[in-house]
């Protein structure tokens, strides 16, 4: 880090005029003086201008509930997990324990990671306010980056990429501008940052043998490291972000870790992290016998019991009572749409969830067939109709994201409205609807989207005063041909993959008439996703539930094997070069391939389109060209890679022919 900011030749930093050679030395150490207080690696003005000491209401214009107020503790230890409900202001209590922190010397700075790069653009938004309000001085505050490869953003400007890796700021006259944006310009500096809000990938390169992984992780040591929805990483992911606080607790720093639904399992190894082997074989013997719930909401901490938070989602006006009603309508895409379209007439804003994209194309046409494409209630980005899932163009997302938060978030008026969408719709995106219809899932990915009903306190259509929930599941009670053979069925066995939850969510969903949240969300969360509860649920069904199982088991074990061989232990491995022909991933599965563009086209929904990812399943095998001709249609374009036809329009990416 050191080398990269002394080598840096522009009149800011270091020029090769900066003195004379007999000033020379005595001159750049003046200079790296100051490079180091604008870059915001020394933060002493921004910790002292912290001592008007800012109170929660202050900044965020509301009342602190017992979460954030207890963020204030500098007792609770270096590695925190919050779990409350969706929508409980787990965001907030994030930025205060930030501020707690910074204020008294333990951190220098903060890294906000999330799952996916939508909500990484939410959250980063977020931050920005929190810190002009925390730091009025915007000269002192915390420098802020947009940690996802492809923006080139910082403290909410845009930059622009010039040739020979140059960067033009909108404010580049300003002589402190230079040194704020600084860590924005290479994906590899990003974590250098005082402030960084971005996916989890970058942490977790911080903790793989990749290049430059000594310079993330050590820049990450002086930020509290804040992973948000912790719960949605694969095995592969958890056992790299281990890792990752594994060093990062070792070595003095902080982390919090956010979520609406962690099992207790996945609790206690993360709060086992920082033990050597011997210490965490002593930590399971003790544990086998304590089967009690902990309570919810609730902090846990290293070495503590699970602190209870009387939250105010506790009190009656934040409990919510869902009614669910269960149909096996998941594939039949014309039923969804004639119950949406019926509670649409009855003044609902109406979300459809589907676990895969075909099938919200499948529910968005059978929609707009009964409707007809001109019906005000249909979801519009831009004027144009659309669904709203994962496989749109970056530029576009953009424009989807801003379109359903303005729809279906806080402050949207209050016209009924229809909108079909995938996993996209599940986190941080700020939504309410009066029904949700979803497909069967698992308990914690299906409490999640039920985060996106009734969230808000506002007048609900008099048939849907009561939160509802119609969740679609396969025709036949019987989940064994499909345990067989999972191909076609709407996700079930392929993007959830363990029968077991899906089966016990299933049994959960008809034991009960209704759901109370969260109230009952840590039972509902331990009753699906306990290990052992799925293991004896998948014995007593059968062979093939076994077969199934053992196979999931097995899939896992692979995952953490090969975390374990990309993972990089500070601790006891030399410093040495990494292995050249090895591709190592933040995530496990193939990656997205990016596709230029030729001629810059405009998309569907009027964007400059240059580039567009292709997700691997879709790429044609043996096909290693990066550009494509692209011929615009009415409102779609098309283009051909290798011997397979692509249309990209307001359906989003697909095959066709």
């Amino acid at each position: 880090l050191a080398d990269w900011i002394g080598s840096n030749p522009t009149p800011e930093f270091f020029p090769y005029d900066l003195a004379s050679e007999a000033q020379r030395f005595a001159v750049a150490k003046e200079r790296a003086n100051q490079v180091l207080v604008r870059m915001q690696l020394n933060v002493q003005a921004a910790r002292a201008a912290l001592q008007h000491r800012p109170r929660f209401e202050s900044v965020f214009s509301f009342k602190a509930s017992p979460l954030q107020h207890a963020m204030n503790r500098l007792d609770l230890g270096p590695l925190l997990i919050a779990e409350s409900e969706t929508g409980s202001g787990k965001t907030e209590a994030a930025f205060w324990r930030f501020k707690t922190l910074f204020e008294a010397g333990c951190v220098d700075g903060f890294a906000f990671t999330l799952p996916t790069r939508v909500s990484a653009v939410q959250i980063e938004k977020r931050a920005r306010t929190f810190l002009r309000a925390t730091f009025p001085n915007r000269l002192v505050m915390p420098n802020l980056v947009l940690s996802v490869p492809g923006y080139l953003s910082s403290d909410g400007v845009e930059g622009q990429q010039l040739a020979h890796f140059r960067v033009l700021w909108p404010d580049s006259e300003s002589e402190a501008s230079a040194h704020r944006h600084w860590a924005a310009e290479n994906p590899k500096r990003y974590l250098a940052a005082a402030a960084s809000v971005g996916t989890i990938d970058q942490v977790l390169m911080s903790g793989l043998k990749l290049r430059h992984s000594h310079l993330r992780g050590m820049a990450l040591t002086r930020s509290l490291l804040i992973v948000d929805e912790v719960h949605a990483s694969d095995v592969y992911m958890n056992s790299v972000l281990h890792a990752v606080l594994r060093r990062h607790i070792r070595a003095g720093g902080h982390a919090l870790l956010l979520s609406a639904t962690l099992g207790s399992a996945a609790r206690k190894q993360f709060l086992r992290v920082h033990l050597d082997k011997k210490a965490l074989r002593a930590a399971e013997a003790q544990e086998q016998n304590e089967q009690e719930l902990a309570p919810y909401p609730c902090l846990s901490g290293i070495d503590r019991l699970p602190i209870a938070l009387d939250l105010e989602s506790n009190l009656p006006e934040r409990q919510k009572c869902v009614h669910r009603h269960l149909e096996g309508w998941m594939k039949a895409p014309d039923a969804v749409a004639q119950f949406a379209v019926a509670a649409l007439s009855k003044g609902a804003k109406v979300l459809i969830m589907r676990n895969t994209v075909s099938a919200v194309i499948e529910t968005q046409r059978a929609i707009e067939q009964l409707l007809g494409l001109s019906h005000p209630a249909l979801f519009r980005c831009e004027g144009v109709v659309a669904p709203h899932h994962g496989r749109f163009a970056a530029v576009d997302r953009r424009v989807l994201d801003a379109a359903v938060e303005d729809q279906f978030g806080k402050n949207a008026s209050a016209a009924p409205r229809i909108l079909v969408g995938s996993q996209t719709l599940e986190q941080s995106l700020d939504i309410d609807a009066d029904l949700l219809i979803t497909d069967l899932c698992q308990m914690d990915v299906l409490l999640q989207r039920i985060g996106r009903l009734h969230r808000h306190k506002r007048s609900r259509p008099p048939a849907y005063a009561a939160a509802q929930i119609l969740v679609l599941t396969p025709q036949s009670r019987d989940l064994t041909p499909i345990v067989k053979n999972p191909r076609g069925w709407v996700g079930l066995g392929t993007v959830y993959a363990n029968f077991g939850a899906i089966e016990a969510t299933w049994r959960t969903l008809e034991a009960q008439q209704s759901l109370q949240i969260p109230r009952q969300n840590r039972a509902l969360v331990e009753a699906c996703t306990d290990p052992f509860v799925l293991e004896a649920l998948c014995q007593s069904l059968g062979e093939d539930w076994a077969k199934a199982q053992l196979k999931l088991l097995g899939k896992y074990q692979a995952q953490q094997g090969a975390a374990s061989h990309a993972t990089l232990d500070w601790f006891s491995e030399a410093f040495k070069p990494f292995p050249s022909d090895e591709q190592i991933k933040s995530r496990i599965g193939a990656s997205a391939r990016v596709v230029t563009l030729q001629p810059e086209c405009t998309s569907p929904f009027q964007q400059k389109l240059r580039e567009i990812q292709i997700p691997a399943w879709m790429w044609p095998a043996g096909y290693e060209q990066s550009e494509a001709n692209a011929q615009e249609h009415d409102g779609s374009l098309s283009f051909v890679l290798g011997d397979q036809n692509f249309i990209y329009d307001r359906l989003g990416l697909r095959k066709y022919g």
